[in-house]
């Protein structure tokens, strides 16, 4: 059993509210309920680390984030990562999920990446079916447990219709 947690908000207000506080909402939520783990969608590029990446330069940028967040100092991606964080103090086990840019596809079109690298992980896209059927496997894998997993799809590659759990044998607790 899992709850999986896959939302976005709108505009500066909307993201804090869906990709920050929420997350600390259903992690309480799922605790107190006694939910054996919370899988969070999140996004690839999240960590600040990434912060001269262009890629999250843009989804930080009042562009994405509203005008009304122009004076804020905090962009979407920002927000996200703050968000994975009280998910993480939470006490609540949980899964992150950070697929890249998510396409359409039908699933196994393309071959599955996945690691822990808070970085691009390979083409850094993601077919949509690919990325439910991995968090699916995820939400019930022991390695995946407390962990922060990047996810894409190689496109220059097929896949298969079944997702491998030999994705996860080398994922580690987040420290």
């Amino acid at each position: 059993q899992a709850v999986f947690f896959a939302a976005q908000g709108q505009k500066y207000k909307g993201i804090c509210e869906v990709d920050r506080d929420s997350c600390q909402i259903v992690a309480d939520v799922a605790l107190e309920q006694g939910v054996p783990r919370v899988l969070l969608v999140s996004s690839m590029l999240t960590d600040p680390r990434n912060r001269f990446a262009l890629t999250r330069m843009i989804l930080n940028s009042p562009i994405i984030t509203g005008f009304s967040g122009f004076c804020h100092r905090k962009g979407m991606m920002d927000l996200k990562f703050q968000g994975e964080n009280l998910l993480r103090q939470s006490g609540q086990p949980y899964t992150i999920v950070r697929p890249g840019h998510l396409i359409n596809g039908k699933l196994g079109q393309a071959q599955i990446l996945a690691g822990q690298t808070d970085f691009f992980l390979g083409g850094a896209k993601s077919t949509r079916a690919d990325v439910a059927a991995f968090c699916i496997m995820a939400a019930v894998n022991p390695n995946a447990k407390n962990a922060t997993i990047e996810v894409a799809s190689n496109l220059k590659k097929k896949g298969s219709d079944l997702v491998s759990p030999t994705l996860l044998e080398n994922i580690v607790p987040d420290k």
